[in-house]
């Protein structure tokens, strides 16, 4: 757990301190979503009778890994700033769909739905940016090799793959 609240810190910090750089704030965004996952993990484990809010909002933390792991990918490959709006256009409609099955179908009213179709779709959708940030990461290897950001990108990537 201390590694959550760890994670959440370190979140605000580099959300604060970012001074604007897209790479930055899409790390910030990635520890913190990962860093809810993780929370929400050791709070089931140790108590599993937890309200399913709880579960719900460590759930919808991790439709958002997937994405915000491929835009901090691209976001050290580009500099244009209509790529970034387009990067935040597109994860603001992400976020959109997800606030919107949050609302009306609430993990404690719509368990089946959740279990067979939502958790299904959200590892899904958790695979597909992590395929693709892999498939960026294997077409720019050879530059990323030669800088530490680009090793730290490599590791970062190794470890999603590790969740």
């Amino acid at each position: 757990m201390l590694g959550a609240f760890a994670g959440i810190g370190l979140a605000a910090f580099l959300w604060w301190h970012a001074n604007g750089k897209p790479t930055d704030r899409w790390l910030s965004l990635l520890i913190l979503v990962v860093s809810i996952r993780t929370g929400k993990s050791v709070v089931y484990f140790f108590l599993p009778d937890i309200p399913m809010v709880v579960l719900q909002i460590g759930l919808t933390a991790c439709v958002l890994i997937g994405p915000c792991l491929y835009f901090l990918a691209r976001s050290g490959r580009q500099s244009a700033d209509h790529r970034n709006r387009i990067d935040r256009s597109h994860l603001a409609a992400i976020v959109a769909v997800v606030v919107a099955v949050n609302i009306f179908t609430p993990y404690s009213t719509h368990v089946l739905l959740w279990r067979h179709h939502v958790i299904p779709g959200i590892e899904y959708i958790w695979l597909g940016y992590l395929l693709l940030t892999s498939a960026h990461l294997c077409v720019y290897r050879a530059q990323l090799l030669d800088t530490p950001s680009g090793r730290m990108l490599m590791g970062v990537t190794a470890g999603v793959w590790a969740i």
